[in-house]
């Protein structure tokens, strides 16, 4: 009987602490991307002399997450080179549009007066002409030692090409002044 509640009990965690988190969050400061660049994101067509990131919010999965993957809901930032180019909210693609080059890129988490957590820096070679999907994913883990310990990774993951974002179920959005 013990170890049923138990494990009844381990369940409802990750769902009070994802709960927890949200009333902590600070939205996104976004804006409706203009309609040309909504097109242009949406007809897939960079500018001349430049490289397009797409910055999505995508999973939260891992073996606490017992009735399966849910999206993540959390508005988060996106950093190249320690810098914040853009942010998003649930539902919504961030376009930026970069020079070529090399970016250590990375996104965190956007929480009311505190630190939030951060992915691990992915550096990405940009070239003319291209586009480069980032999404960020969490891991939850749940560690049981004198009771379940929840664990967070944030990871940023890239894409090129043949990508799975469905840009007909996402607000195109741009990072307000």
């Amino acid at each position: 009987m013990g170890n049923k509640m138990h494990m009844s009990f381990c369940r409802f965690v990750p769902m009070i602490c994802a709960l927890l988190v949200a009333s902590c969050v600070v939205p996104a400061p976004t804006q409706v991307a203009p309609p040309a660049l909504e097109q242009s994101v949406r007809s897939q067509i960079v500018p001349d002399n430049k490289a397009r990131v797409l910055f999505y919010l995508g999973k939260v999965d891992g073996n606490a997450m017992f009735l399966g993957a849910v999206d993540v809901r959390g508005p988060s930032d996106l950093l190249a080179n320690g810098q914040i180019v853009g942010s998003v909210n649930y539902q919504e693609v961030v376009a930026v549009d970069l020079s070529p080059g090399k970016y250590e890129m990375f996104w965190k988490q956007r929480v009311k007066g505190e630190e939030g957590l951060a992915s691990a820096p992915v550096t990405i070679t940009l070239k003319s002409g291209q586009t480069a999907y980032l999404r960020a994913d969490i891991t939850q883990t749940t560690i049981i030692n004198f009771g379940p310990v929840n664990k967070y990774v944030l990871s940023l993951d890239v894409c090129y090409s043949s990508c799975q974002l469905d840009l007909n179920k996402k607000k195109i959005v741009v990072t307000a002044p």
